[in-house]
């Protein structure tokens, strides 16, 4: 529990300093040069600073200010950034997307969908899909974030369960996991929000295999820093802000609505995970809400229904088509599996469809 508290200290810090920072942008490209040195300076100072006794706490965390600060000013001068859009025309990209094509989904608004769902490639999407997804406040499923690496994240570390629990295999088993959720990063592109989850599996990992802590506080805020650390001009893209506010929502509201749910009764009670399904979207609603009103204006009014039916679905539909398009990478095509993942997304289509009309 110190290091969480050490951790969250030192990453609420370097957020003043990247806030401080970004009110004072523009800055010259001139100063490039400059601020780097004198970011790698306040990065080398601070973990040396910190093991000495007669240093002030004030002077430490205007240190880590100003390393966060330095960071948004470089990122300002360089442009440093990371991808927003997916290399469409990858080798890796094209050969996902024919596999897809090959399963013979029935309908092409599935093919379509689970295409928008996989490999963020919503061009085959009708309008009114686009709409009913818009209206019914669950966009986010369809723009790819933490939420689509997360489910992948989940499904290969259960696959690569079969590898054993010895030290070895961990190591192989946290290596196959780090492997392929970057090979998916790179592929679907580096989004901020994707990013974001590849850091927090990076994290997640060295945390298991070095029995370091890895409580979601920890890693929100060692997340936070890395990142602004190698694309600090992500910062200013709402991708990024609305992926960590949901993160933080998670991570500090979500325990405190769960833990009002009363004790005793059956452990797997269905009220309860229903309770805690709505606890979850509340604490990500509650904590994006003021940006997203501040930029969009409104928020759609039965986000509640929305996350309670299609989030679950989702969560099915995702690692049910990644595994469907892995087997056809094979060569391999079950019809009775093709259908079922039809159903599925049938099935969370038509739900947005008549959440869409309330």
């Amino acid at each position: 529990m110190v290091q969480v508290k050490k951790i969250e200290i030192f990453g609420t810090s370097f957020l003043l300093g990247c806030l401080t920072g970004y009110l004072f942008l523009p800055v010259p490209s001139s100063l490039l040069h400059c601020t780097t040195f004198l970011l790698f300076c306040c990065l080398a100072a601070v973990p040396l600073l910190k093991g000495h006794k007669s240093i002030s706490p004030l002077l430490l965390f205007c240190m880590i200010c100003l390393c966060g600060c330095l960071c948004i000013f470089r990122g300002a001068c360089s442009g440093l950034g990371i991808l927003t859009e997916g290399p469409r025309d990858s080798g890796a990209y094209r050969l996902f997307s024919e596999a897809i094509d090959r399963l013979g989904f029935r309908n092409s608004g599935t093919t379509a969908l689970v295409k928008a769902l996989l490999l963020g490639d919503k061009s085959g999407l009708s309008a009114e899909v686009v709409q009913n997804f818009r209206k019914s406040g669950a966009s986010h499923i369809l723009a790819l974030s933490g939420l689509h690496l997360g489910l992948v994240y989940g499904l290969i570390s259960l696959i690569l369960r079969v590898l054993g629990n010895s030290p070895p295999s961990r190591i192989i088993r946290s290596a196959a996991s780090v492997g392929f959720c970057l090979f998916y990063c790179i592929m679907v592109g580096a989004a901020p929000s994707v990013s974001r989850a590849m850091i927090f599996v990076l994290l997640r990992e060295y945390g298991k295999l070095s029995r370091r802590c890895t409580d979601l506080r920890n890693l929100l805020w060692a997340s936070f820093v890395l990142h602004i650390c190698i694309a600090p001009r992500d910062f200013s893209g709402l991708g990024f802000q609305m992926s960590y506010l949901a993160v933080a929502g998670i991570a500090y509201l979500f325990p405190l609505l769960k833990s009002f749910y009363p004790e005793g009764g059956l452990k797997y009670s269905p009220m309860k995970k229903i309770w805690e399904s709505a606890a979850l979207s509340i604490s990500c609603q509650a904590s994006t809400w003021p940006l997203a009103r501040l930029r969009f204006g409104s928020t759609p009014g039965c986000f509640m229904l929305t996350n309670l039916i299609c989030l679950p679905l989702t969560a099915l539909v995702i690692p049910g088509a990644l595994i469907l398009t892995l087997m056809s990478l094979a060569g391999l095509v079950w019809e009775p599996s093709v259908l079922l993942l039809e159903s599925m997304t049938g099935l969370l289509l038509r739900s947005l469809e008549i959440i869409a009309l309330i």
